[in-house]
């Protein structure tokens, strides 16, 4: 009996002892192994947190990589490795070429703004900005690799259009823009877009695309553009088509009202007195504007109008005002105040533009009472076409930045802060433009010009350039027409904004009044 006591408590020890051997053996190995510490800093849990995200962004899954960027992984690593084979991007200390191109494509992908990205992957602004701005110059001057015209059609795609070699069409993009450009970028929906025109081959490829109209213009007119742009479209040669009669669609139903003279002259001067009152906003002509030009029309000429008629004669105006403004700005081309139309210094001169520009061969002698009228009303409204340009004539323009600094998460209160210049009091305003008509209307020995350095012209400095090629005004004129463009800020802005043919007749006018 006793050695079956013995025998248990021995097991009962050896199972004991082995638990003891089991847990010394593993706190062995666990503090014998290297230790494993988290980032020690905040910019290392920074860095940490970033290489995270960046992987899940362009080192995940297939899908998840086309769900963020828009392309898979293997289109990515491509992209890459074309932008650092052809020298257009470089590697930094701190910016990988993946993480550049990475953020550059999530940005444009979701139209995401640069503070979202930059709080996300630990970013400042000025970081994100540049890279983006880096990238986005590399992938322009990629444009000529890639794009081309077709050199053949395939009739297989296009067997009902014999002859066609692609698709050319023209769309609306909504933008942001200051509230002084938004005329110009109102298109006839009356939302803020900017046109552009794009072309496409029978692969449905695109081949040539033209950005930066504004949204007022036409697409016939970005066309024609584009045709004789320096880098242009060049169309290929194609048989014309017999298109038949099937097409020719007539309106009908519909009531037509011929605008005299008198009636153009009511509504422009009733237009003229709203814009004074401050009736046209950003976003077009008030209710109360449109009221008082159907009262005005119906009790100087006794016509009933409707709204809808009025924006479409504001329409026909703004779209005379372009054609006659483009032509007025070619040489040989002038205004009759007398006759009220575009005159022509002789015959050629008209022929060789009408061969060039064949739908305006109307306005030979066409009659335009109101075309000062016109110019106040429609000429911070006109499309110039300045901000458009092609993938190639930006690449030309741009010059990749030399700098490799960097600016980290938080850095920014780092960087030496330019000093605002101090802003001029209206009073030193007056006195500049009152020191520079003394200095030309009596010579510099009687008032000597002081120059002070500014870094843009005020609007009182503006009215006065446009006012100093007027030799022909006397010092009475001159004065006061200072004292009425000084007192009104709207007449100030229509008389900067006219052409300079337009300038004298219409200080005549007012100063007559």
């Amino acid at each position: 009996m006793d050695a079956i006591i013995e025998l248990r408590e021995k097991k009962r020890l050896f199972r004991r002892n082995r638990k003891i051997i089991v847990v010394l053996a593993a706190a062995a190995v666990v503090l014998s192994s290297p230790t494993v510490r988290g980032p020690s800093s905040l910019r290392d849990r920074q860095d940490h947190t970033r290489r995270i995200l960046l992987a899940r962004l362009y080192n995940g899954t297939d899908i998840n990589c086309y769900n963020l960027l828009r392309m898979n992984k293997n289109s990515f690593r491509s992209l890459c490795n074309i932008l650092v084979e052809k020298g257009l991007i470089v590697e930094t200390q701190n910016v990988t070429v993946q993480e550049s191109v990475g953020l550059f494509l999530y940005i444009i992908a979701h139209n995401n703004k640069f503070r979202d990205v930059g709080g996300t992957y630990l970013r400042s602004n000025d970081t994100i900005s540049r890279h983006f701005n880096k990238v986005l110059k590399a992938i322009l001057k990629l444009s000529t690799d890639y794009i081309k015209l077709p050199e053949t059609t395939q009739a297989s795609k296009w067997g009902y259009f014999k002859d066609c070699v692609g698709a050319i069409d023209g769309t609306h993009i909504d933008v942001t823009v200051p509230v002084i450009d938004q005329g110009k970028y109102r298109n006839r929906k009356q939302a803020i877009t900017t046109n552009v025109l794009g072309v496409c081959d029978a692969n449905m490829k695109f081949i040539y695309v033209l950005p930066g109209w504004e949204g007022s213009s036409s697409d016939s007119r970005v066309l024609r553009n584009a045709l004789v742009r320096e880098d242009r479209f060049e169309v290929p040669v194609v048989q014309q088509m017999d298109l038949g009669k099937e097409q020719a669609v007539k309106e009908k139903h519909k009531t037509y009202i011929h605008w005299t003279s008198e009636m153009d002259t009511a509504l422009s001067s009733t237009l003229l007195d709203q814009l004074n009152l401050g009736n046209k906003g950003a976003n077009g002509w008030k209710g109360v504007a449109f009221t008082a030009e159907i009262t005005a029309l119906w009790e100087e000429c006794h016509v009933r109008m409707t709204k809808e008629k009025i924006m479409a004669r504001l329409k026909t105006w703004n779209k005379y005002f372009q054609e006659i403004s483009a032509m007025l700005d070619t040489s040989g081309f002038g205004w009759d105040w007398d006759k009220h139309v575009v005159k022509v210094d002789s015959a050629e001169v008209w022929a060789d533009y009408i061969r060039a520009h064949p739908s305006l061969r109307h306005y030979k002698d066409k009659v335009i009472v109101n075309w000062s009228d016109l110019a106040a009303l429609c000429g911070s409204d006109r499309a110039t076409g300045i901000n458009a340009a092609t993938s190639v004539e930006s690449a030309n323009q741009i010059h990749v930045e030399d700098t490799d600094d960097e600016d980290d998460f938080g850095n920014e209160s780092l960087r030496p802060r330019k000093k605002k210049a101090k802003k001029p009091s209206n009073l030193d305003k007056i006195a500049d433009a009152v020191t520079h008509i003394a200095y030309n209307l009596d010579g510099p020995t009687e008032v000597a010009p002081v120059v002070q350095p500014r870094r843009e012209m005020t609007r009182i400095e503006m009215m006065y350039a446009a006012l100093a090629p007027m030799t022909d005004l006397s010092e009475a004129d001159m004065i006061s027409a200072i004292d009425m463009l000084g007192a009104d800020e709207i007449k100030c802005e229509c008389f900067l904004v006219m052409p300079e043919i337009l300038r004298r007749a219409w200080l005549r006018l007012h100063l007559g009044d």
